[in-house]
């Protein structure tokens, strides 16, 4: 067994139905079947999936490696397999790992252990092996995994090295588009080949300066554009390896050699060798009655200008060879093939990019129509796109494909953009009514600020105290510190706090905590610990947590200086394991007030009609936002309703808290009208507000049980009724 299972991180997701038929007919099938089964394989055959679903078919791979590598030995052929049909069988393997690797959403690379098999097969007297090794490699180098860092990855870099040094091109005046000009010679194609895809290797794997100076010479950019010239079919699979080549290069060197791709590629000029290349490009992929552009090239190519528009510079040569009409000509033709449905998607991302940059050519060429009639062609008007993992379907319950949803996330995250550029300010915003697109990582959570969570026990034990966010107190008793370590997501700041083990608040779905910071335990904050329930799976639990922070951060204010009458929200942290379960945590601040079922039990004077008309007036205030927001709260009972200081200071604040319950007009559970929700918000709280004045809880009004202090189901129009009987 080649692959480390116990690197691979755990999923609680399966693999598509076509993906998991696939998978078994791989590892059972005969040797000869898999030879030809293999060869037919393409992305839309995977789709999305997790690499973990694949152990077993590399392992199987991986015996294959082990008898070719026998075999370079000058062992015997193999008895269930001729030489050549060997060596043709660990050429499927190699392709299709290395599509396996491109089109999986998780790559836990390190966990794969052939990188010994791949050294070892690199010496075959093969070149269909050589390259497709190499094509294995520029995968998973290109995917942000370090070969040097992996078992056996540095001795394999060392012979990628060796491969490309020992070229000698430029002391014999021999350059690599002279080698492509004259295929007479036997195998020189392919061993120029060979020399850029390793080159593309040792540039994503960060190799040192000192090694890559001396393959990545002066003039050699200019050596690939040569080639990326010739007019020769033969030649697409080399031009495929140097636009990857060129991509690594301006992804890992922003230096002088980002400057020398443009240059040399005349990407910033509107006649320049690559603006028309592109545009030959667009109009082959877009016209029927032109021959067909190679798919593995325009694949190449449309990546590149992905990466090079990611950069200031090169978003700016992009907007010099005035390439915005052409991009809009792709997301603006309409095929029924997945395979274009990638380009169009690239396109998007692209015209995302550059559109700040060139915003005159996007009007112009009536960017914002095009873009919303593609949206509405891909989910019709009113519909939704839900895509969980491997498996998007549409509104009606039809497989939407992961291209195709891949395609609409990245028209919303455009108009997102738009709805916040002051550039659009006069513009009619195409977003609004635009169909929703949901999924578990959608753009209802994308502005959460996020932060992962490492606990800790701590010898040191002090008395708990009474946080005063619910009505239960703790107990006084000496009770358990923990360490919290807190690492904000996006940046490498870290926050070490302290809490006590002792909840000093407890509800049904949720449990808080007081915590400070070391050495200041006057000053502080709480956490909301959220746990997930034995009913529900991991992602639901992160549905349900993600959308109580989504809806209480879309109304609060940032600092509790700037309160606008909610609880505001600092942060959510990522899923954590702590003692076997799963658990979430809410970044809260540290309220002291109480809450108003306190007024009613801990031995307040009477509220007068001051004090409550006040109240009335902040609690109002703040449901106002909440429904403005889109948002109806559910449970506005007393002890969701806080106090920044005491009732009888004259500065305090009432804060609406606990959005656990809330819906809001993207939420997936809203089974009624949002108004009617919003309706109910109301009589909640006119009831909390009549509670305070006669020094009762609704609850107890009714008749119904006081023990968990919340009501469930509480009837309000009963509750008015008994309240109102005595006054008419």
């Amino acid at each position: 067994m080649k692959v480390d299972r116990s690197r691979f991180k755990q999923t609680r997701y399966k693999a598509s139905e076509e993906c998991e038929d696939l998978i078994e007919f791989l590892r059972s099938c005969s040797e000869s079947q898999l030879l030809e089964n293999l060869k037919s394989v393409t992305s839309s055959n995977v789709g999305k999936c997790q690499l973990i679903h694949w152990i077993d078919v590399l392992d199987r791979f991986d015996t294959i490696y082990e008898k070719q590598c026998d075999l370079n030995g000058n062992s015997t052929a193999s008895s269930w397999l001729e030489t050549g049909e060997l060596e043709d069988l660990t050429v499927a393997c190699l392709n299709f790992t290395a599509l396996l690797i491109e089109h999986c959403s998780s790559r836990t690379l390190e966990a794969y252990n052939s990188l010994d098999r791949l050294a070892a097969l690199l010496v075959s007297a093969r070149w269909e092996i050589i390259l497709a090794i190499l094509a294995l490699l520029f995968v998973f180098s290109k995917r942000s995994v370090a070969l040097k860092s992996m078992e056996n990855g540095e001795s394999l870099l060392q012979q990628l090295f060796n491969l490309v040094e020992n070229w000698g091109g430029q002391e014999h005046g021999l350059k690599l588009a002279d080698c492509c000009r004259d295929l007479s010679q036997e195998n020189r194609l392919q061993s120029a080949q060979a020399r850029v895809l390793s080159l593309a290797v040792l540039v994503y794997s960060d190799v040192s300066q000192v090694m890559l100076e001396s393959v990545l010479y002066g003039g050699l950019i200019e050596e690939m554009v040569d080639v990326l010239k010739l007019e020769d079919p033969r030649l697409t699979e080399i031009k495929y390896a140097i636009l990857g080549t060129l991509t690594a290069i301006v992804c890992c060197d922003q230096g002088p050699r980002f400057q020398d791709v443009i240059e040399a590629t005349g990407a910033a000029k509107n006649d320049g060798f690559l603006p028309v290349m592109v545009r030959k490009c667009i109009d082959q992929l877009t016209d029927p009655n032109m021959p067909p552009f190679p798919h593995q090239l325009a694949t190449a190519l449309f990546s590149f200008l992905y990466h090079l528009g990611k950069y200031e510079k090169g978003g700016e040569a992009l907007v010099s060879c005035l390439l915005m009409e052409s991009l809009l000509k792709v997301v603006n033709h309409y095929s029924d093939s997945h395979e274009f449905i990638t380009f169009v998607t690239r396109a998007v991302v692209i015209i995302d990019l550059i559109t700040n940059l060139d915003m005159n050519a996007f009007q112009t060429h009536n960017g914002l129509d095009i873009l919303e009639k593609r949206m509405r062609h891909e989910v019709p008007s009113g519909g939704t796109a839900t895509c969980q993992p491997e498996q998007p379907v549409d509104d009606v319950g039809r497989q939407y494909h992961h291209r195709r949803f891949a395609l609409v996330k990245s028209l919303q995250n455009f108009f997102e953009k738009v709805e916040k550029d002051p550039s659009f300010v006069n513009s009619v915003h195409p977003s609004v009514g635009l169909p929703v697109v949901e999924n578990p990582k959608d753009h209802r959570y994308k502005h959460l600020p996020k932060f992962k969570v490492t606990m800790g026990n701590l010898t040191k034990s002090a008395p708990s105290r009474d946080g005063h966010l619910c009505t239960r107190s703790t107990y006084e008793m000496d009770v358990l510190y923990r360490s919290i370590t807190i690492t904000w997501n996006g940046s490498e700041r870290e926050e070490h706090w302290e809490m006590f083990d002792k909840a000093c608040g407890m509800g049904d779905y949720a449990s808080v905590y007081r915590i400070h910071k070391k050495g200041d335990e006057d000053a502080g904050q709480c956490i909301k610990q959220l746990t997930k329930e034995k009913n529900e799976d991991l992602m639901q639990f992160i549905e349900r947590t993600n959308s109580e922070a989504a809806t209480q951060f879309a109304c609060s204010a940032q600092e509790l200086a700037d309160y606008h009458n909610i609880l505001p929200l600092y942060g959510i942290s990522e899923v954590f394991q702590f003692g076997n379960k799963d658990r979430v945590f809410l970044l809260l601040p540290f309220i002291q007030g109480g809450n108003f079922l306190d007024l009613l039990f801990k031995g307040h004077r009477v509220i007068t009609p001051q004090n409550l008309s006040e109240i009335l007036a902040q609690s109002l205030s703040g449901l106002a936002i909440i429904h403005q927001k889109g948002i109806a709260h559910r449970d506005l009972h007393l002890q969701n309703f806080m106090l920044t200081k005491s009732l009888y200071e004259n500065d305090f604040a009432v804060l609406i808290a606990d959005f656990g319950k809330a819906v809001a007009s993207w939420s997936k559970n809203k089974d009624e009208d949002l108004q009617t929700f919003q309706f109910n918000d109301i009589l909640q709280l006119l009831a909390c507000m009549v509670s305070l004045w006669i020094s009762e809880p609704p609850e107890s009004i009714i008749g119904l049980s006081f023990k968990n202090f919340i009501p469930s189901g509480s009837d309000y129009k009963l509750f008015f009724e008994k309240v109102m009987s005595p006054l008419c």
